[in-house]
Order: structure tokens, then C-alpha cells, then sequence
């Protein structure tokens, strides 16, 4: 599908100037890039922090939009065994740190992954990766009766929290909300906007639902009128 098609990883937008000639883009390195419209899915922990810089700003609907809708903290812990430890499980709740387990049944190894939510997942993210792990292997071998430890084969944890590009896990729908969700996905001249926080139809916080807000913005650029220049 990308075929053909110029795309850039590790290209951080730093500002994005937009009207109706259609819309610059400043890259970190400096580098410029003009478009006619673009579709931003920057998630909204980062917008919160200001990021990308928008000239002109965002107007005050839209910016209000961004700070009311609230983003969750999560972590997740993935270890891996070198023989599977645990009778056959799909989702496992638990009274322990790790308050949730699921079995990931395409890794190649037996692999379970943790899951904290919450001011729970800053608590744990404050530990540090290896502490996490030793945590998890820990309540693992309580939970089991064996030794997990000793058949770990390698662990990560993810904090969505302490990562620059994400700034939280992903958002819910705090009371007096209101309408944040439809003006946050609202079009803004050339400027479009996707991602699990625009969603409208109770599919927010999911992968799926930001592919349906992706396809939305989509069609939103098609149906705009063609512009000859962005100049």
C-alpha cells in the first residue's frame, strides 16, 4: 500500500501554519514540507503540551476541545518464558499490582502481557522498567506456583505516560465533557483531525475506532475542492 508514496519516520513536526493557501509544515530538522490539506492524529496528551505550534493558534472551540477531553494513564508489562507456566487462560483479573494478565497468543514464545491503569500505572512507571519486571514475576509465581523468575526469558514495559510522542494512554469522557469529541474532529480549513479521541460512536480508546476516525478524515479531504496551488 505504501508504494510510491513518500513516507517519513523520525520526522518530528514542530509547527504547523495553516490558511487558506493550505498548510506548512516546519520539521525539527528544519526542513519544510507544503501541503494542500493535512490530517493531524497527534494524540491529544501531546496537543495538551502544546505540540506541534500552530500559526495561526487553534481557535478557542477547538483548543477547548483539546483540554477537556482527558487522557488515561497506562502501562503495560510484556514477559516472555521459555515454557508456558500458567494453566490456559484468555484474561486473568487479579487482586495484585498487575492488576490484569492476557495470554498473546501470536508471540512466538509463551508470552503473557500486564496491563496497570490509572494513577496506578504512574506509581508503577516511577519503579523503573526492571523493578516492574521483577514485580510481575513475582506476582506471576504467586499466582502459579512457579518459579517465573527462573523460566523468564526477557521482559518490557511500556508507560504511554513517559512517552514524549503519546503523553498518556488514550482518552475518556470525563462529566461536563460535553461536545469535546465532535469539535476536536471537527475539519478546520485544510487542517483535518483523526485518532481515538474524535470518535463519537462509543469506540473510543480502541485501535479500530481510530482506523474508523482515520477513514472519516479521509474522506473529508477527498470531498474538499481541489486547490491548484498552495501558494
Amino acid at each position: 500500500m505504501a508504494e510510491g508514496l513518500d513516507i517519513r519516520l523520525g520526522h518530528a513536526v514542530e509547527r504547523v501554519a495553516w490558511g487558506e493557501a493550505g498548510v506548512t509544515l516546519t520539521l525539527a530538522g528544519g526542513e519544510v514540507l507544503e501541503a494542500h490539506r493535512v490530517i493531524i492524529t497527534v494524540p491529544v496528551g501531546v496537543l495538551q503540551a502544546g505540540k506541534p505550534g500552530f500559526d495561526p493558534p487553534l481557535p478557542e472551540a477547538k483548543q477547548t476541545a483539546i483540554d477537556t477531553i482527558a487522557v488515561g494513564h497506562v502501562i503495560k508489562l510484556m514477559l516472555w518464558f521459555d515454557h508456558q507456566l500458567w494453566p490456559d487462560f484468555v484474561v486473568l483479573r487479579t487482586d495484585g499490582r498487575i492488576v490484569t494478565w492476557w495470554v498473546v497468543e501470536s508471540a512466538a514464545t509463551p508470552t503473557v502481557m500486564g496491563y496497570v491503569g490509572g494513577p496506578a500505572a504512574l506509581e508503577l512507571s516511577a519503579l523503573g522498567e526492571q523493578e516492574v519486571i521483577n514485580l510481575g514475576l513475582a506476582e506471576l509465581s504467586q499466582l502459579f506456583g512457579a518459579d517465573a523468575a527462573d523460566a523468564c526469558l526477557g521482559g518490557r514495559m511500556s508507560s504511554w505516560s513517559e512517552d514524549p510522542w503519546s503523553l498518556g494512554g488514550y482518552t475518556y469522557s470525563p462529566v461536563g465533557m460535553g461536545d469535546a469529541r465532535e469539535a476536536l474532529a471537527a475539519p478546520l480549513g485544510p487542517l483535518h483531525f483523526a485518532g481515538e479521541a474524535t470518535l463519537t460512536n462509543g469506540h473510543i480508546a480502541t485501535v479500530h475506532g481510530a482506523i474508523e476516525s482515520g477513514w472519516r478524515a479521509a474522506d473529508e479531504v477527498i470531498a474538499a475542492p481541489v486547490r491548484q496551488s498552495i501558494h
